[in-house]
């Protein structure tokens, strides 16, 4: 019988563990930043099928411009670790949680800008936590454009 070297089997499933890794990591600043050229162009109508109404919204009538405000935030723990030292007691807390505020600026009924504030930079990268607010209009752009 012959043998089958798994060597260049092991090594492939490496990689593809690795890319999938790499993948998962980056997904979600993707997300956002495509987000800010992808969505533009969707009426109002549109946002509040796919985003829901805003938490907050500010109107400009004489200038034709409203800005709507979506907010999350993001409630997961975090660590906090205390220890006493012969000195003085030692604490060290880092946050799992942030909050992210999506603002959708419209002219004239129209998306033109989509910008993010807030504490929202997760593991993943920059705005990552603004992630779960523009995934529906993402999902709906393709669903309805096919972009």
């Amino acid at each position: 019988m012959a043998r089958i070297d798994n060597a260049p089997r092991a090594l492939l499933a490496l990689l593809m563990v690795f890319t999938l890794a790499a993948c998962a990591g980056t997904y979600p600043a993707q997300r956002v930043n495509s987000a800010k050229t992808v969505l533009m162009g969707l009426t109002q109508e549109d946002v509040r099928m796919c985003a829901g109404f805003p938490t907050r919204q500010h109107e400009d009538s004489e200038a034709g411009v409203s800005i709507w405000n979506y907010e999350l935030r993001n409630q997961a723990g975090g660590v906090n670790l205390s220890a006493p030292l012969w000195v003085a007691n030692t604490n060290l807390s880092i946050s799992g949680g942030g909050s992210c505020q999506a603002q959708f600026r419209f002219v004239d009924g129209v998306l033109d800008r989509l910008a993010y504030a807030g504490d929202n930079d997760g593991p993943g990268g920059r705005d990552t936590l603004c992630a779960p607010i523009v995934d529906g209009c993402l999902s709906y752009v393709v669903e309805e454009t096919g972009r």
